[in-house]
């Protein structure tokens, strides 16, 4: 009955080989050979590619780490017990809090499918995405350089900075410096699946199919947060010779690495040379999460050997070193792809990707701005001390944006 109303439709001026044809057109896929049979969209289907091969160009943006705030300045004459401490009115943030930015980053995208009998196909997928963020900031004193934090030593207990470059105000050049801060995001994930047709539906100028997935899926996200900083003593006459160096450094690293099953569904529309598919995924799965955290501070004075000791400023004693944890985790994404054949075997396409990872940690999120100001000062480290703490909070992050490639069919 489907076959003779196939027929019946198309007609004696298109026959059998026109309905196979117009379907491989609706398609977007070039029939060499028609086939014997009446359905147009099993025609478009057996005489259709076997392989299908994609690259896509990244530009993504990644939801910005929880991040305090990590430089200030303010302006010269300002007295030194204020002088780039939070909450005071000539103190503006350079780094973290609120004048942190969403960051964006480029990467690449390879999908590889193979087409089986009986509507099942296999895929495979690789993305790399790296983002970086920053600061370069120095200063002669004017304006001054500052590390903000909250002092935690029991005779001070408010707000407080390290001083990276500084004029007092009475007595002039303090000290000339300069800080540096790197941000770095680098994502990778890699998924296999089997996919199978649930629905299709054709006519010579439209076609669609639903189909379902299901698979293994791996992601990887390693972020790190370096902040050094150099300060040069050039004050005379101090308890601290004129060309003492300061060299401050913490480092912080956060690592993700999820596994899952990832269950899927596609919708994909034709029209013509244009085709529209919406691809909707969820994988379920645990994540293991590692943090790393590292400081330190090398002393060089004028003709004496350097000086190293352990710990910077957010990175001392009671929250260095590494910790690890494993967790349940979600990983949903959301795809949308537009795309323009060119020829039989050439399409070119530009879409939209959302990926949203539950449980994960941030770099940023390992900071503690509460210091106690005690191991700053020289000699040994404070016993009684306990911040900073090691924070290890769970936060979500998302990672969205276009991508434009080119697709082909063999």
């Amino acid at each position: 009955m489907l076959a003779r109303w196939v027929l019946t439709i198309a007609g004696p001026a298109l026959g059998l080989s026109g309905v196979v044809a117009a379907a491989g057109a609706a398609e977007g896929v070039g029939c060499t050979a028609p086939v014997a049979v009446a359905n147009a969209c099993d025609a478009s289907c057996r005489c259709g590619p076997q392989w299908n091969a994609t690259v896509d160009y990244l530009h993504w943006w990644v939801d910005d780490a929880p991040t305090p705030t990590l430089l200030t300045t303010s302006p010269v004459g300002t007295p030194q017990p204020t002088a780039g401490v939070l909450g005071q009115s000539t103190t503006s943030p350079l780094y973290g809090g609120a004048a942190s930015d969403t960051p964006s980053g480029s990467g690449v995208r390879f999908d590889l499918e193979r087409r089986l009998s009986g509507g099942v196909s296999l895929g495979g997928e690789f993305f790399w995405l790296g983002a970086d963020d920053g600061l370069r900031a120095s200063s002669d004193g004017d304006p001054g350089l500052m590390r903000p934090f909250f002092n935690t030593d029991p005779s001070v207990l408010a707000p407080d900075a390290e001083l990276i470059a500084f004029d007092d105000p009475d007595t002039g050049d303090v000290l000339d410096g300069a800080a540096a801060i790197d941000a770095r995001l680098d994502a990778w994930s890699a998924a296999l699946a089997c996919r199978w047709n649930l629905l299709d539906h054709c006519s010579p100028r439209h076609a669609g199919r639903l189909t379902g997935s299901i698979g293994y899926r791996y992601f990887r996200l390693d972020e790190s947060l370096d902040v050094a900083t150099r300060s040069v003593v050039t004050a005379t006459g101090g308890l601290v010779a004129q060309g003492t160096t300061f060299d401050v450094r913490d480092s912080l690293d956060a690592t993700n690495d999820f596994h899952g099953l990832e269950l899927g569904v596609a919708s994909q529309e034709r029209y013509g040379p244009w085709s529209l598919r919406v691809i909707g995924k969820l994988a379920i799965g645990g994540v293991r999460n590692e943090t790393r955290l590292a400081g330190s501070t090398v002393t060089t004075v004028p003709s004496v050997a350097p000086f190293a000791e352990s710990g910077g400023l957010l990175a001392q004693p009671t929250n260095s070193g590494s910790a690890s944890d494993n967790r349940f985790a979600l990983l949903p994404e959301l795809r949308l792809d537009l795309s323009r054949r060119l020829g039989p075997s050439t399409q070119v396409r530009v879409g939209y990707t959302l990926l949203y990872l539950t449980d994960a940690v941030r770099a940023g999120a390992l900071v503690d701005p509460a210091v106690d100001g005690r191991f700053l000062d020289p000699g040994p480290a404070p016993g009684d001390a306990d911040s900073p703490a090691r924070r290890v909070s769970d936060s979500t992050v998302w990672l969205q944006g276009i991508n434009v490639g080119l697709v082909r069919l063999y």
